[in-house]
């Protein structure tokens, strides 16, 4: 039975934050891996084509994370007067995971370790290549054609590369505008399952509490 409870975040365990981190660098990386198919599709116009494959590597991992925003959702129900209590258990549960992907991202370990001579990263997470598909993408085709970066930028082998605060400083200004849509598709479909929890919630405590009154009766 779920009541009233003062600490919204009580049903947030560290399995769900080791959970939802995986998932989302798993789901994250296969749209990277499907990213090269999804651009072999020929749409015209140009603008079209690049339309319809930023839409494909913005909605793919929201698809494959849902199931699991769905459980956390109705796992997370509390019933609660603090009328942000949805917002708040959704980033709360979202963001540590959100915090470490932007690190891998804007910390290129394959760029690191090479510099470093402690080549160890296997897949290369250069300004997003692995874990940020989307962002990648749009950096490529924006900062990248503008400032002739686009080699620098997804660099499978950067032994030669020499990067410039002006890559992070984009990188990251894009990553975050991004991160804003991106929780925001997230945080409606964790309300939207959240209230049907509510909803169930509610009928089961009426069916409780109409049988007791007939057992009362009786």
């Amino acid at each position: 039975m779920k009541n009233k409870n003062h600490d919204i975040f009580a049903n947030i365990s560290i399995f769900d934050y080791f959970l939802i981190g995986l998932v989302t660098l798993i789901a994250q990386y296969i749209t990277t891996i499907l990213r090269s198919a999804f651009a072999k599709i020929i749409v015209s116009p140009l603008w079209l084509n690049k339309l319809c494959l930023y839409t494909a590597l913005f909605l793919l991992p929201l698809i494959l994370t849902a199931p699991f925003i769905r459980r956390a959702a109705h796992n997370h129900y509390v019933s609660s007067d603090d009328r942000w209590c949805i917002l708040k258990c959704c980033m709360r549960y979202v963001l540590p995971a959100e915090a470490v992907r932007f690190v891998l991202c804007i910390l290129p370990l394959q760029y690191v370790f090479t510099k470093t001579q402690w080549y160890i990263s296997l897949i290369p997470t250069n300004f997003g290549m692995a874990f940020a598909p989307f962002v990648n993408a749009v950096l490529k085709d924006t900062y990248g054609v503008i400032t002739n970066r686009q080699h620098e930028i997804s660099n499978y082998y950067p032994y030669e590369v020499v990067l410039i605060g002006e890559d992070f400083l984009f990188y990251t200004v894009i990553h975050v505008t991004y991160l804003v849509f991106y929780l925001l598709v997230q945080y409606l479909y964790y309300r939207y399952e959240w209230n049907r929890e509510a909803k169930s919630y509610r009928i089961w405590h009426d069916e409780m509490m109409k049988t007791k009154q007939e057992w009362e009766n009786y």
